[in-house]
């Protein structure tokens, strides 16, 4: 239960998953603008291989002669003062670098430029929509950790596992704390629905209504639209065509003006899912992303 005891720590918890997840979208964001540029963005692409190529090559030359100099006690001062900042740029290369190993390829690549302007804005909306079921998982999981006895709401057995005597025999046996457990395989068999499925689970619980979110129906198609996209090659099937009010077949096309869309979507659902859940449990919002790096700018 979330009480006055662990407030703080409830929202420290919650803070640093939301200050993760807007710095990801803010990737995706920067990521988003240099797609409508796709012969700068290929440019930039083959520079940072050759110079990954050059970082490589170097460290093994200082590994082998054993030559790297220890930190002086005042560069580990600076370091320590800037250890926010580090985990923002370290954020941020690791959303990037999930796309090394396919932005490399499509470098060296014929017509990389035309490639990029049509793959590029499909894999930043498949990374936003993936973005969207992360926060939502690892945001709860640490709600109903504090907050697990919501659980027992799920009466239909469509709605929780049922689990055999034998099966709660071995969890008993195997883990100490069994809510543990309980909480995974809700949010394992969440996201196995639809879009709408996952709302309802959510509201089932009495926590949030998502698709209270004034943008429901735009984010939802860009959700429709992804799992064209990964599930049928981008083009629309006939169990989509009707949501999507397009033809089956078709194949989705993104504009900047969708790429931008979305990931403004996603970042705007963050704050609806924050803004509810502080509000709910009488907890303080977390600052946005601008006044932290104000904040930081001070102190130096």
């Amino acid at each position: 239960m979330i009480n006055k005891e662990n407030k703080e720590e409830v929202l420290e918890a919650l803070n640093n998953i939301v200050f993760e997840y807007k710095t990801q979208v803010s990737a995706l964001g920067y990521l988003g603008l240099l797609s409508q540029h796709p012969e700068i963005l290929s440019k930039a692409i083959q520079l940072a291989v050759n110079e990954e190529a050059d970082n490589e090559l170097e460290n093994k030359e200082a590994r082998e002669e054993d030559v790297i100099p220890p930190r002086t006690s005042q560069e580990n001062q600076k370091t320590e003062e800037k250890n926010t900042l580090s985990d923002l740029v370290k954020s941020l290369l690791e959303l990037l670098g999930e796309l090394v190993e396919f932005l490399q390829m499509l470098a060296l690549a014929k017509n990389a430029e035309e490639k990029l302007s049509h793959l590029l804005p499909n894999s930043i909306l498949v990374y936003s929509i993936t973005i969207w079921e992360s926060f939502l998982r690892d945001y709860f999981r640490v709600v109903l950790r504090y907050n697990w006895e919501v659980l027992s709401k799920l009466k239909d057995r469509k709605e929780g596992k049922s689990f055999t005597i034998g099966e709660l025999i071995e969890i008993m046996m195997n883990y100490d704390d069994m809510r543990e457990i309980l909480i995974e395989e809700f949010l394992y068999t969440t996201f196995y629905g639809s879009i709408d499925e996952i709302a309802k689970r959510f509201r089932s619980l009495g926590i949030i209504n998502l698709q209270e979110f004034p943008k429901w129906e735009r984010l939802k198609k860009y959700y429709l639209m992804r799992n064209a996209v990964v599930h049928n090659n981008g083009k629309v099937s006939h169990k989509l065509s009707k949501e999507l009010d397009l033809k089956a077949g078709t194949k989705i096309e993104l504009t900047p003006e969708n790429i931008e869309e979305v990931i403004s979507l996603v970042y705007d659902f963050i704050d609806y899912v924050h803004d509810n859940i502080t509000k709910k449990y009488k907890l303080e919002l977390v600052p946005s992303l601008s006044t932290f790096l104000e904040k930081e700018g001070e102190k130096e």
